[in-house]
C-alpha cells in the first residue's frame, strides 16, 4: 500500500463514504460474511463452482492471497501485469479470488488510481466468471460500484461484446440509462467485421434499444468489408448520421480509394467528392490524398471539376495550407489556375488572416509581375462576396504589391477596387 501521508486530507471524505458502503453492505456478499474479527480471521466458504484446490496445505488468508497477487504481479517479467493476473487467479477457486478483491477493495489505491489492484482482479475474474463478478461489484459500496461494472464489461472485451452489451443493459442505472461507448464500439466493430448485413443489423438493433449512438465507423475492421453494400442499403440510411456516413467514407478510402471514389461521384456528385479528404490524419497523409485525388479531378469533364471546386472554396480560404496543397499537387494548368484564383479571393472576405492566406496562393506564379496583373483582373472580375479591407489588411497588400515592383498608382487602382462600391 502506497503511503499517504499528504493524501490523507483528500482521501477523508470519499474513504469515509466507502467505509460507511462496507459497514452497511449485504451479510451475503459473495465471498461470504465478514465477522468482527475482519478479513484476515475469516473463513473462506466453499463455493457450489468451487475450482480445485491450487495445492494441499493450510488455506491461504485473504491477506496473503492478496500478498501473493501483488507479488507475482509486480515482478519483473515480459508479461503484462493483467496477463499475470490472469494465470495467477486461474488456479484459485471463485472463493479465493473473492476473499482476495474484498481485501484489495479496501486500499487507498482504489480512490486515488485509474489502475488499482482490486480493479485488476476483478478484471481477471470476470473473464472466467463474469456473471459472478458483477454480482461482486454490484453489492459494493455506490461510490465505486459503476467503476467496478466497468471494469466488468471492459474484461469481456473485444471479443465477447454481446455479452457485455446484454449485461449493460440489464443494469441501466450504472451507466445513466446508456451502454457504455467502449461497449457499443466493440459491439459495432465485431459485427462489420462479419459483414456489412450484420453491420446495418447492429445498427438497428441499437437504435431499437436507444442505446448510445454509435458516431464513426471503427479504424480496426480491416479490408474486405463491403462499404457499397452497407451505404446502399435502404436500412442504412434512416440510422446513419452525417458523420457516422464520412467516416465510412473515410475508411473505404483508405480500403480502396478509386471505388470510393466512383461512388460517392455516382451517388452524391462532383460537389461531395470532398468528403473523400480525412482532415484529422496527418500532414503527410493528407498530402497523399491530394495529390490522389488531384489526378482524379483532372480527368474529370470541366463542369464536374468546377462543380467540386466550388463546393470546397470555403476550405481553400479557411483550412489553413489547404489552397497550397491543391496548387502542389494539381499539373494541368486550366484546373490548377483555376483553383488559384479561388484561392487568392480569400482577399476579399476581410481580416489580415485571409488577405495572408489570399496572397499567398499567388507564390506560385513565375514573379511579382504576373501576380500584379492577376490581382488587376482579379479585382475587376470578381463577382463573390466582397469585404472593404481593414487598414491592416490593406497595408500588408500595399507592401506586397510594393515588393512585386508596382508603382503607387498602380497599388492606389488596385487596393480601390477591392471595394465594388468603389471605381
Amino acid at each position: 500500500m502506497r503511503p499517504l501521508r499528504n493524501a490523507l486530507p483528500y482521501l477523508l471524505l470519499p474513504a469515509g463514504g466507502l467505509l460507511a458502503g462496507w459497514a452497511t453492505a449485504p451479510a451475503g456478499n459473495a465471498g461470504g460474511g465478514k465477522d468482527a474479527g475482519g478479513a484476515a480471521a475469516r473463513e473462506i466458504p466453499v463455493s457450489p463452482r468451487m475450482r480445485e484446490a491450487r495445492a494441499a496445505g493450510a488455506p491461504m488468508t485473504p491477506d496473503q492471497l492478496l500478498a501473493e497477487a501483488r507479488r507475482l504481479a509486480d515482478a519483473p517479467a515480459k508479461k503484462s501485469r493483467r496477463t499475470t493476473l490472469d494465470e495467477t487467479i486461474s488456479g484459485w477457486t471463485d472463493a479465493e479470488v473473492v476473499a482476495a478483491l474484498e481485501q484489495a477493495a479496501r486500499e487507498p489505491d482504489l480512490l486515488l488510481e485509474q489502475d488499482s489492484m482490486a480493479g485488476d482482479l476483478l478484471r481477471s475474474f470476470s473473464k472466467r466468471d463474469p456473471e459472478k463478478a458483477m454480482r461482486w461489484a454490484l453489492e459494493q459500496p455506490l461510490l465505486v460500484r459503476r467503476k467496478f461494472a466497468g471494469h466488468v464489461l471492459s474484461a469481456l472485451l473485444p471479443g465477447r461484446y454481446d455479452e457485455a452489451l446484454a449485461m449493460a443493459k440489464a443494469h441501466p442505472d450504472l451507466f445513466d440509462g446508456k451502454v457504455p461507448t467502449n461497449v457499443v464500439r466493440a459491439a459495432v466493430t465485431g459485427s462489420a467485421r462479419q459483414g456489412a448485413a450484420a453491420f446495418v443489423s447492429r445498427l438497428r438493433q441499437l437504435m431499437e434499444d436507444g442505446s448510445a449512438p454509435f458516431m464513426e465507423f471503427p479504424d480496426d475492421v480491416g479490408k474486405g468489408f463491403d462499404f457499397a453494400a452497407a451505404l446502399d442499403s435502404p436500412d442504412f440510411a434512416p440510422l446513419a448520421s452525417h458523420k457516422l456516413r464520412d467516416s465510412m467514407i473515410h475508411a473505404w478510402v483508405r480500403d480502396e480509394r478509386d471505388a470510393a471514389f466512383r461512388w460517392v461521384l455516382e451517388k452524391d456528385g462532383p460537389g461531395r467528392l470532398g468528403n473523400l479528404l480525412d482532415i484529422r490524419r496527418s500532414h503527410a497523409e493528407l498530402t497523399g490524398q491530394v495529390n490522389w485525388m488531384a489526378g482524379k479531378l483532372e480527368a474529370l469533364p470541366q463542369e464536374e471539376w468546377q462543380t467540386f471546386l466550388d463546393s470546397t472554396s470555403h476550405s481553400l480560404h479557411h483550412r489553413e495550407g489547404h489552397a497550397q496543397l491543391w496548387l502542389e499537387a494539381l499539373r494541368e494548368p486550366v484546373v490548377r489556375e483555376s483553383f488559384r484564383d479561388v484561392a487568392v479571393s480569400a482577399i476579399f472576405s476581410g481580416g489580415p488572416t485571409l488577405m495572408e492566406r489570399g496572397l499567398k496562393a499567388l507564390d506560385g506564379l513565375p514573379d511579382g509581375e504576373a501576380r500584379i496583373r492577376r490581382l488587376e483582373t482579379l479585382v475587376q472580375e470578381h463577382t463573390g462576396y466582397r469585404s472593404r479591407p481593414d487598414p491592416s489588411s490593406a497595408a500588408m497588400l500595399r507592401g506586397k504589391l510594393e515588393q512585386w515592383g508596382a508603382d503607387p498608382a498602380r497599388a492606389d487602382a488596385i487596393i480601390g477596387r477591392m471595394n465594388p462600391q468603389e471605381p
